[in-house]
């Protein structure tokens, strides 16, 4: 329902507006501009990644964790795969 209010008013009717320009407003500093670049390598590492997930269905977050997983726990075998059972 807020959502909807702050869609239809924008954002100078946004019920949460109040409430953003009392208390986190005046603690924030003015804007700077160094983050462009970092912003441009984020995109461009993003895209390719998004482009593959719409075009052929491949999820590369899907692909990657559990790689990340296996090599956090440690172990040498993937994560799907069942345990051996021990002679």
């Amino acid at each position: 329902m807020v959502f909807a209010a702050g869609a239809l008013g924008g954002p100078r009717r946004h019920p949460y507006r109040r409430v953003f320009a009392t208390l986190p407003a005046p603690r924030l500093g003015p804007v700077a501009d160094g983050a462009f670049v970092a912003g441009v390598v984020a995109t461009a590492a993003v895209l390719p990644a998004a482009f593959r997930n719409a075009a052929f269905g491949i999820c590369l977050g899907c692909r990657v964790y559990p790689l990340v997983a296996r090599f956090r726990s440690g172990s040498r075998r993937p994560v799907d795969a069942p345990a051996r059972p021990r002679s």
